[in-house]
């Protein structure tokens, strides 16, 4: 006798098909029904929904929501999850198969595949999947409920929603036992979990007239299970099988180095985000698409030193928000509650507090398995409090007032170039054309311990014989830092005029050792007309070691160095082993690895404004930099960002290690090595 599939054995027909695709017609209508309801609720955001370069957004879907390569960053979780999801894709497809096998290709072709060793494999590998399924729901109970992280937010949907997976996984298999044991085929044993289990009910002797009995009621119980499964997606936590992937699927493909410009600032009737339709509709798809996760901060260099931001809350309390106000019915999953509806975003869903404790250093988004876009979301808010509202920090209004008046936030008309007295470099109004345009930054230009800094870059420069020249008093703030307070008239006004300046002189590339500037000249000024090749001279100084043009000979006595990746260098433009490689050639330096490095490095603190913001003093995020480099056990910290130089040197003066650690741009260390001239 062949092995063949029997969907329906020991259930009467017609009847019981009849019934369930009558139940399966009911459960999607409550489906497409809750799906209705939330995509109207997207619909109301502007349209920025792309299918352009399907191919490329296809293989997004593919890597992130199929292959889960981010939520395996994670030992724990990512074995919870990854066994959880791939058991039940799985489960799914074999579920497909038996559908097709009895409803479409049988009665339509009279063909029917699941008979022979096709079906004994798939039995085969059915029970392993449902093994592994089961696995991943155990591992998430025990993590959810007996391990608790602090970072976990359990809602009652949570533990609705593995209750029914573990009885659709046990039930699956009870009832598999209970047709084994009664039917005892002799290929039984393929179904390896399912024969096991009847193994014990024959020895058992439960095997008569009432396992016939049992059978049928379970059967009835786990099919209106697994129909109330598909009824309460779009109603629980398990919306996120939907959102995740269409997340995938429509995330720019552009670099999110890059924050969208306002086009015709002058005209446009709105500026940020008041109310939840003047976001674009990816964000409000962000918002829904959030799993609670909480990664996003458990890596928050605000929270983690005390500061009012939780980007996971961000994001929750606009999607509870927006589901209050759409009146979607939800099953036990609804989130914080809002004593009105027509509060305004910024300071009434999310406040402003927790908006102006953004550092924008992207380690939310680095971190967040389904993409979502933190700092967008949250520099939209800033924008309508900058532009319309007014709420800004005095301290913040005050650096935007100085750049407003005399281009740089230090408030300091002209003097931009008192950092090269004595070195002649030449200007470029004088010269015209160079090989290297030396964009020196405003601290480079103003603050003086960063002055130290250009002035070193400038003499490296000159020893490896590059042809450079500044801009001087035509430079103007690059304009980063105001982009991400939400003065977005203010940037544009600064880039535009940078832009006309740059194409009015001729040169290679742009050299800076700023990551903010360097961010914003490659990557934000294209918006502008202004396309330019942009070095970080981290990049540039390891290329002039290499041809030779630079020779360190001279060793390194300043002890372990740790060197700090940059938020804008590291997670933004992806430059993590060139400045390692540039200290390796150091001779004698010792390197050491904080425990957050590369592109998971903690930030400094001063990125998105926060340069020029008042903090309270035990909750700066340098000073928690500082402790991770003090746990490397570093005498020397290496940066390579004018703002890390500042913030992480404060560090270390206001604990009093100025004896113990000292901090050095990547510049300095290469000049220190270098023989006399």
């Amino acid at each position: 006798m062949e092995p063949v599939r029997e969907s329906f054995w020991n259930m009467p027909q017609p009847w019981t098909q009849i019934l369930l695709y009558v139940g399966l017609a009911v459960a999607l209508g409550f489906f497409g029904y809750g799906l209705y309801r939330r995509i109207s609720l997207w619909r109301q955001g502007q349209p920025d929904l792309r299918c352009d370069r399907f191919g490329r957004r296809l293989w997004n879907l593919l890597v992130y929501a199929l292959g889960q390569v981010k939520v395996a960053n994670e030992v724990f979780p990512g074995l919870m999850h990854l066994t959880l999801f791939f058991g039940f894709l799985l489960l799914f497809v074999g579920t497909v198969l038996i559908f097709f096998n009895d409803d479409v290709v049988g009665p339509l072709f009279r063909l029917h595949y699941m008979r022979g060793s096709f079906y004994l494999g798939t039995e085969a590998v059915l029970d392993l999947m449902g093994l592994v399924f089961l696995l991943g729901v155990v591992l998430a109970i025990v993590r959810r409920y007996l391990l608790r992280p602090a970072r976990l937010e359990n809602r009652p949907d949570d533990l609705l929603v593995l209750l029914l997976l573990l009885f659709l996984g046990v039930g699956g298999y009870l009832l598999e036992g209970l047709r084994l044991a009664v039917q005892q085929p002799p290929w039984g044993s393929s179904s390896f979990v399912g024969y096991a289990l009847a193994s014990l009910i024959s020895a058992l002797g439960a095997t008569g007239p009432g396992a016939l009995v049992a059978h049928r009621v379970l059967w009835w119980v786990h099919a209106v299970m697994a129909l109330g499964f598909i009824a309460l997606i779009p109603y629980t936590r398990l919306f996120h099988l939907v959102t995740n992937p269409l997340n995938a699927f429509f995330a720019p493909l552009e670099t999110q180095a890059a924050l969208p410009m306002i086009p015709n600032l002058e005209e446009a009737e709105v500026l940020g985000a008041a109310e939840l339709a003047h976001l674009p509709r990816k964000r409000l798809l962000d918002y829904e698409s959030c799993t609670r996760c909480g990664r996003c901060q458990d890596v928050c260099p605000a929270f983690l030193a005390g500061q009012p931001l939780s980007p996971r809350q961000v994001i929750l309390d606009l999607d509870a928000f927006m589901l209050q106000r759409g009146r979607v019915p939800l099953v036990g999953a609804r989130g914080r509650k809002f004593e009105r509806e027509d509060l305004e975003l910024a300071g009434g869903v999310v406040a402003e507090e927790s908006l102006w404790s953004c550092t924008t250093c992207m380690a939310c988004m680095e971190r967040c398995p389904v993409l979502i876009d933190h700092i967008g979301t949250i520099v939209e808010l800033r924008r309508y409090l900058s532009l319309c509202s007014g709420q800004i920090p005095g301290s913040l209004r005050a650096a935007l007032d100085r750049t407003q008046r005399a281009g740089n936030p230090y408030g300091q008309r002209g003097g931009r170039m008192q950092w090269a007295e004595g070195l002649g470099v030449p200007l470029m109004a004088d010269v015209g054309e160079a090989e290297v345009l030396l964009w020196v930054g405003c601290a480079g230009a103003y603050d003086p311990r960063n002055q130290k800094v250009v002035r070193t870059v400038a003499q490296l420069l000159q020893r490896a014989g590059v042809t450079f020249a500044a801009l001087g008093d035509e430079e103007q703030c690059c304009g980063d830092w105001a982009r991400r307070a939400g003065e977005e008239y203010l940037f544009q006004t600064l880039a535009q005029t940078n832009v006309q300046t740059l194409k009015s002189y001729r040169f290679r590339t742009i050299v800076t050792a700023c990551p903010h500037g360097y961010n914003t000249l490659k990557n934000e000024y294209p918006q502008f007309g202004g396309t330019f090749s942009v070095e970080h001279h981290s990049t540039y100084l390891l290329r002039l070691v290499e041809a030779g043009r630079l020779q360190p000979q001279e060793a390194w006595t300043k002890g372990p160095t740790v060197y700090h990746d940059p938020c804008y260098l590291a997670r933004y433009n992806g430059v993590v082993a060139e400045p390692r490689q540039l200290l390796e050639r150091v001779p004698g330096l010792v390197p050491v690895e904080a425990v957050h490095r590369g592109r998971r490095a903690l930030c400094c603190g001063g990125g998105g404004g926060k340069m020029w913001m008042e903090e309270e003093p035990d909750k700066r995020v340098n000073q928690v930099r500082l402790r991770e480099f003090e746990a490397a056990e570093a005498s020397a910290v290496a940066v390579a960002c004018p703002y890390c130089l500042s913030m992480l040197d404060d560090a270390v003066k206001v604990k009093g290690l100025e004896e113990k650690v000292c901090v050095y741009d990547l510049s300095e260390i290469l000049a220190a090595s270098l023989p006399s001239a």
